[in-house]
């Protein structure tokens, strides 16, 4: 998870071994503690704390999972290409109604982040999902989210973003 732009990951391989939105959290507050004295990442005002947090959980709770199947039907299908389009139209239904959300709280906010100007761990783990739903092509075929795409090449802009990307090497372009 190399999207956790951030000087505080102390390498690539940490990001990546925690496993499960559970260590993530973990991990995350780990990095607020030791290096967001300021919590810019994590708020503490309970409202915005509450609202990260709920992001925090739906891109692997929701996002990731919804996606998942699809996945799985294009690796597991084998010849069943009949099948593997109707598990993909089936399983569509819900990625697209999460890109529905995403776009529409996208649209309300008061900045270019989901919760304002700032970034914080509900960017950034929602870009991960995001990117990686979409860049796959993961239930979102004919569909159009320009708050989305807008708010990814926003968060890929950020400064901390790119030196991640210049240490780790990270590309959600290679297949893996």
């Amino acid at each position: 998870m190399v999207c956790l732009y951030s000087r505080a990951v102390p390498s690539a391989s940490n990001a990546i071994q925690f496993n499960g939105t559970r260590e993530r959290l973990k991990y995350i507050r780990y990095i607020e503690d030791k290096y967001d004295q300021s919590h810019k990442l994590l708020p503490t005002d309970a409202t915005k704390r509450s609202t990260t947090l709920r992001w925090v959980h739906a891109a692997e709770g929701t996002y990731m999972l919804h996606a998942i199947g699809i996945t799985y039907a294009r690796w597991f299908g084998g010849d069943h290409t009949e099948a593997i389009k109707s598990i993909e139209e089936g399983m569509s239904k819900n990625v697209q109604k999460d890109f529905d959300l995403l776009e529409q709280e996208l649209g309300k906010s008061s900045g270019k982040f989901l919760l304002g100007d700032q970034v914080t761990v509900a960017d950034i783990m929602m870009h991960f999902s995001a990117s990686f739903i979409l860049a796959r092509g993961l239930g979102t075929s004919g569909k159009s989210y320009p708050n989305v795409e807008q708010w990814i090449k926003d968060c890929e802009a950020t400064e901390t973003f790119q030196k991640a990307v210049k240490r780790t090497g990270y590309d959600l372009s290679q297949s893996g």
